[in-house]
């Protein structure tokens, strides 16, 4: 015997928005909820369980990836992750012949974020988000 009434395709997609919209994650799934909404719950506690989230404090300039450690120029302007994107920018994009010279002008400098803070991007599964 079915306690639940079937749904046509329209309200199987109105019951599963609306546990998009009102479920709250990690919590107990009522078992009063119809089994679509039921079954979105589950799946929403499983796409959770996978996302891998990672926070960053400054956004690559050159490759658009989060990083913790790495070059500062002109005190923020920009943020370089790898040397060798540092020796190109060095070379073909400012005045400097080597980024011997451009570091003992203070053009830039190495550091690593290290505080809570200092953090200012998350990415989740691969995609690089600003925390407001």
């Amino acid at each position: 015997m079915n306690l639940f009434r079937e749904l046509n395709e329209k309200e199987v997609q109105e019951y599963k928005l609306w546990a998009r919209e009102n479920y709250i994650l990690g919590t107990k799934v009522n078992e009063v909820y119809h089994p679509v909404v039921q079954q979105e719950c589950d799946l929403m506690n499983r796409e959770e369980a996978y996302k891998v989230s990672e926070k960053y404090a400054r956004q690559c300039s050159i490759t658009g990836e989060g990083m913790n450690e790495g070059f500062c120029i002109c005190d923020g302007d920009m943020h370089i992750k790898y040397e060798k994107d540092m020796i190109q920018h060095i070379t073909d994009e400012t005045g400097y012949d080597t980024i011997e010279e451009a570091y003992k002008d203070e053009y830039y400098y190495w550091t690593e974020w290290e505080c809570e803070t200092d953090l200012q991007y998350e990415e989740i599964n691969g995609v690089l988000t600003e925390i407001n």
